[in-house]
């Protein structure tokens, strides 16, 4: 396996469609986009996978099914499985500091606070892997988050909250653009990937 992509998120029905699950519902389109193999449940981790192709690369696309905090213990589990470097591991997760519909490229940073990516932290003991940070905040007509319906104190119901049809609309026009940053991201480097996104 070249490459490893998770996307964070919490398993089940109950959380489907909910903003905290951006990761997951990009990976579902990519698995899509690059006629994956569909979501199986791992043998070597708590985690459902897809297998896809690009450029002659193995991508395993990765959803822990470990709930939110615990993320880092499939990434970790499936990672020393097959050998895969923290330099060729991107996150893709929600971010509330972004507006809906809006993605950047990040490496080397910390959680900004979002336990998930924490908890890959801890358990890689590096921050030396390439993030997918995804809008999910609402915006006002100025264009920017709108701070009433992002509070600032319980934080957590709001992640937990489901997209609208109309946001989970905006969210899919993202879609093409997340492609593209991560086929940039693996066939040239996050370097380049980075300064096309942000």
């Amino acid at each position: 396996m070249n490459y490893l992509i998770a996307g964070l998120g919490n398993p089940g029905k109950k959380y489907s469609g909910t903003r905290h699950n951006a990761g997951f519902m990009v990976l579902d389109h990519l698995t899509d986009l690059w006629r994956g193999s569909g979501f199986t449940e791992s043998s070597h981790a708590n985690a459902l996978v897809s297998e896809v192709r690009i450029d002659g690369h193995k991508i395993l696309l990765v959803k822990p099914q470990t709930f939110m905090n615990n993320s880092g213990d499939a990434v970790l589990a499936l990672a020393t499985y097959f050998d895969v470097m923290p330099e060729e591991i991107l996150i893709a997760y929600d971010d509330v500091d972004l507006p809906l519909g809006r993605i950047r490229l990040a490496i080397s940073r910390g959680s900004g606070g979002h336990r998930g990516v924490q908890s890959v932290i801890n358990r890689l003991g590096t921050k030396d892997f390439m993030r997918l940070r995804i809008g999910i905040s609402p915006v006002g007509d100025s264009g920017v988050i709108d701070k009433q319906t992002v509070p600032e104190k319980g934080i957590n119901p709001f992640v937990m909250s489901r997209f609208s049809h109309d946001e989970e609309s905006e969210l899919t026009t993202i879609y093409p653009d997340i492609k593209k940053a991560v086929t940039t991201w693996i066939e040239k480097g996050g370097e380049l990937a980075m300064n096309q996104v942000n």
